[in-house]
């Protein structure tokens, strides 16, 4: 478990239980309004869903109501357990995926390559 720094805000984990054990419980809903550079605006919707094997209904719900997956990986831990089943559910519900692959910079500084 990692030390927070005063000050460091969990966005998504909005429930007390959640901000004290330092996980997510449930879903978070977002919707952020993206510029486009001809003058107009996006709006997309997302839900930050929790990655906890006890919480994976959660995800599972969610999933059912996107038009698409954004599944962030850590470049180090790489593909964790309950990313890949949620992975298998997006595909078995035919939903879009998009892999992101976060934390590049910790290859070098951890693993030295």
């Amino acid at each position: 478990r990692c030390e927070r720094e005063p000050g460091d805000l969990r966005y998504t984990d909005t429930r007390f239980d959640e901000q004290t054990r330092e996980i997510s419980a449930k879903c978070s809903p977002m919707s952020l309004v993206l510029p486009a550079m001809s003058g107009k605006s996006y709006l997309v919707n997302m839900i930050d869903t929790p990655g906890q094997v006890n919480f994976f209904d959660e995800t599972i719900a969610a999933l059912r109501l996107c038009d698409g997956v954004v599944v962030v990986v850590d470049a180090v831990e790489g593909l964790q357990c309950q990313t890949q089943r949620a992975l298998e559910h997006a595909i078995r519900e035919r939903v879009s995926l998009l892999l992101v692959i976060n934390k590049v910079d910790r290859l070098i500084t951890e693993l030295r390559l």
